[in-house]
């Protein structure tokens, strides 16, 4: 992680419709999504635990064109969702794992316990409002302490990595060119 590195919030990025047909079509395909083979592990649970197997944006058009207008150029994106129930959380990670790594990275929130946020380094915890989407560089370290509520914290996260000559790194997931 570069210190200095920052959030940006976009601020009522989707509709109240939407938040709604995200939250419906999460809880309603939960199960099938985690009957799939997760291609290798990686730390996680749940939903999250699926993130290379599943690519929820084929799932929501609709935020397509809401990506390429943030991305300005051809990139291939991940999509995976979040479900946490009481007392469950995302621990502390990155989405880069190499040093010359660089792409951007972002969470949606949907629904659930507002106060819980994104806690950031450097920067401290982000509060999540359903609609918004946080934008962040793949390097910063964050997680979501566990939920406190009985009801469902349900977000959507993104990778988006521009098109390059050599695109033999997507071969392991689920990527959508956007």
């Amino acid at each position: 992680m570069v210190k200095g590195e920052e959030v940006i919030t976009y601020s009522n990025w989707i509709t109240p419709e939407e938040i709604k047909e995200i939250e419906q079509t999460v809880i309603a395909k939960e199960k099938y999504v985690l009957s799939l083979p997760t291609p290798w592990k990686n730390g996680f649970t749940g939903l999250t635990n699926k993130f290379a197997a599943y690519n929820w944006l084929d799932d929501f058009d609709f935020l397509v064109p809401k990506l390429k207008y943030i991305l300005e150029t051809p990139h291939v994106v991940q999509c995976w969702a979040n479900l946490l129930r009481e007392g469950e959380g995302v621990p502390r990670h990155k989405h880069c794992t190499t040093k010359e790594g660089s792409f951007k990275c972002g969470n949606l929130f949907i629904s659930g316990e507002e106060s819980i946020g994104t806690e950031y380094d450097w920067i401290g915890n982000v509060p999540s409002t359903p609609g918004d989407l946080q934008w962040f560089g793949c390097k910063l370290f964050h997680e979501v302490k566990p939920n406190t509520s009985k009801k469902y914290r349900i977000s959507l996260a993104f990778d988006c990595h521009k098109i390059k000559k050599d695109m033999s790194i997507f071969n392991r997931g689920e990527f959508r060119e956007v």
